[in-house]
């Protein structure tokens, strides 16, 4: 496939009063600048209907066929170039592609929607011209691209070497799961043929947090990000957002404000490919709110972001292709269209789903995009062993660090901090024809993936470990609140048998004549009815708080039916006292068996593992 070179066609279109629109030519070959004012040609209702079509889980019904889904495409791209293609513009647009035509161009299509923010939200890569029978977004010759004019146009990125894309993989724990390690199985796949002719490098950040991406790169150049995850429009933000994982592996947004300055001052960064729903979304206010036009503003040069949700094979296959013909020297807008082709060939009803923002006057992002020859594949080899991850280093380090000390290669090794213009990665270079060639990349390979593996495995027992520190710090957290509960239902029924001996004083001082008579049913706090009974049961309570630092799960009744044996017995209720003293010691029994049996078994486990380590 050859690289093309494009004409600019730019379109601006303008809100007016009264829902109206203004559509004017900006920027054509021809030079001319002819404008046309239009409305909507559908009611919200018929809009909403089509969109059902296009997009079901916006019902939360799933699709029953193409056929409707196909024809919704037609109905509203359709409609949208009849109405915003009229008359003077529709004959500007045929001119300018006989014009560029002629001189062996193509012409780019560049909307400019940031004036009219209500209909930015449009899925404009459907416009329809019935004429021709063809979607503009389909064709090479006519690639169409959402353009956000910039003060100071980015140059493209002079890469002499393969192209390095860091894959972002997120799936936290309180958000619907996702099959991670499919996910990356199918990334892999999607890029195994550029990756062996040692075009693209391919990378994975080992735990999709911000701090680890943070150190990822100030050790890395990563010129691609891809990120694979859930993603939202916050209402109450007014804004996109991506869901990364924090040190625990629960969600956390991530919006265009916080992921911004690491995009704005990594400078080998030029592309980010959000797979993730509504990351093309955008508020109808702010035509800056969505997430991958906010990463724009971050001073992105192009993100490819999903208008729709898209299927996981979709993605792959958009995704290899697009990688492919960037890695062959195409234009970004003109790698997303062939990425387009084969969507409509083996997936006909999300071909319209990636959306290309674009603030690059002529889609060149990278330049001189090579694979890296066999002499540095030879020089490169790693000399030293891969870093081992022992049980000290994992509760000494932190996960930022230790992610990032178990990635970075030694010395010497390609992905060196300082070293990586110098050096050619070569975990992803072509094999040479020879023998040794071969051994070489081969034993390369496996080291990267060791160290990938290493790491890995090394976040995940640290997220085990801090998952088990919190359910201790929650088990801690209960027994408190169960310890200040019931010290609050002492002091109330303190409170409440002093108010009730008050009342029985002023009762004896009104009826003199009947204080040495037996109390009514009922009545609390009578000294000679108590004076009468036994003596008070023990509460076993002082015990029944010390065992809660052996094994709090018995503690807590044994404390309740300690707090209980004071109360029943000042109700009068002696031998609910005495019940309530007998289940109060039984349970504190229980409970210091059992925690001095599990806390040796505990000490034993631990002197055992230090010993053989």
């Amino acid at each position: 496939m050859a690289s093309r070179t494009y004409q600019n066609f730019d379109l601006l279109i303008e809100a007016e009063e009264a829902g109206s629109y203004r559509a004017r030519i900006t920027s054509s070959p021809l030079g001319e600048c002819p404008s046309g004012r239009f409305t909507l040609p559908f009611d919200a209702t018929q809009l909403e209907n089509l969109l059902l079509k296009l997009d079901p889980g916006r019902s939360g019904t799933r699709r029953a066929a193409a056929s409707p889904q196909a024809q919704a495409t037609m109905d509203l791209g359709g409609a949208l170039f009849d109405t915003v293609f009229c008359e003077d513009l529709m004959l500007a647009w045929s001119r300018s592609q006989d014009a560029a035509r002629q001189a062996g161009d193509g012409l780019r299509l560049r909307l400019r929607l940031t004036d009219a923010p209500a209909i930015a939200g449009l899925p404009w890569e459907l416009l329809y011209d019935r004429r021709g029978n063809s979607f503009i977004a389909q064709s090479e010759r006519t690639p169409l691209v959402r353009f956000l004019e910039v003060p100071q146009p980015p140059r493209p990125l002079v890469v002499d070497g393969p192209l390095r894309i860091l894959a972002v993989i997120s799936s936290p724990t309180d958000l619907p799961e996702l099959d991670v390690e499919a996910e990356w199985s199918r990334v892999q796949d999607a890029l195994s043929v550029k990756v062996t002719q040692g075009t693209v490098q391919l990378d994975r950040l080992p735990a999709p947090t911000m701090s680890n991406l943070s150190s990822w790169l100030r050790h890395h150049d990563v010129h691609i990000l891809h990120f694979i995850g859930h993603g939202d429009f916050d209402t109450q933000l007014q804004d996109g957002v991506l869901f990364f994982c924090d040190r625990f592996g629960r969600s956390t947004k991530v919006s265009p404000s916080v992921l911004g300055p690491h995009v704005r001052d990594h400078d080998p960064l030029r592309l980010i490919v959000l797979n993730a729903c509504q990351s093309a979304r955008v508020d109808t206010v702010d035509p800056y709110s969505g997430m991958a036009q906010g990463l724009v503003q971050q001073d992105a040069t192009a993100v490819v972001a999903m208008q729709f949700p898209i299927s996981d094979t979709a993605a792959t296959a958009f995704t290899g292709e697009f990688y492919g013909a960037l890695a062959d020297g195409l234009p970004v807008d003109q790698a997303a269209t062939s990425a387009r082709k084969v969507l409509v060939a083996d997936h006909p009803s999300e071909w319209a789903t990636p959306v290309l923002f674009l603030r690059s006057p002529d889609g060149r992002v990278f330049e001189k995009v090579m694979p890296v020859t066999p002499q540095a594949a030879s020089q490169a080899v790693p000399q030293t062993a891969p870093v081992t991850v022992t049980p000290a280093s994992l509760a000494g380090a932190s996960r930022r660090d230790a992610a990032s000390s178990a990635r970075v290669p030694p010395a010497g090794t390609p992905g060196q901090a300082g070293s990586d213009r110098e050096v050619a990665p070569t975990a992803y270079l072509a094999p040479e024809t020879s023998d040794e060639g071969r051994q070489q990349w081969q034993a390369q390979q496996q080291w990267q993936a060791q160290q990938q593996w290493q790491a890995q495995q090394q976040w995940q027992a640290q997220q085990a470990q801090q998952r088990w520190q919190a359910q201790q710090g929650q088990q801690q957290w209960e027994a408190q609140q169960a310890l200040e509960r019931h010290r609050a239902a002492q002091e109330q029924q303190r409170r409440a048998e002093h108010w009730q001996a008050q009342q029985w004083q002023a009762q004896q001082h009104q009826a003199p004549a009947q204080q040495h008579q037996a109390p009514a049913p009922g009545f609390v706090g009578q000294p000679a009815a108590r004076s009468q009974a036994a003596s008070r049961p023990a509460n076993h309570l002082v015990w029944s708080l010390v065992t809660i630092a052996l094994c709090w799960p018995l503690a807590i009744p044994a404390i309740i039916f300690a707090a209980q044996v004071n109360s029943r017995w000042n109700l009068g209720d002696a031998a609910g006292a005495a019940e309530s003293s007998r289940r109060a010691k039984v349970f504190a029994i229980v409970a210091t068996v059992v925690g001095v049996v599990a806390w040796t078994l505990v000490l034993a486990q631990s002197g055992t593992s230090g010993t053989s380590g």
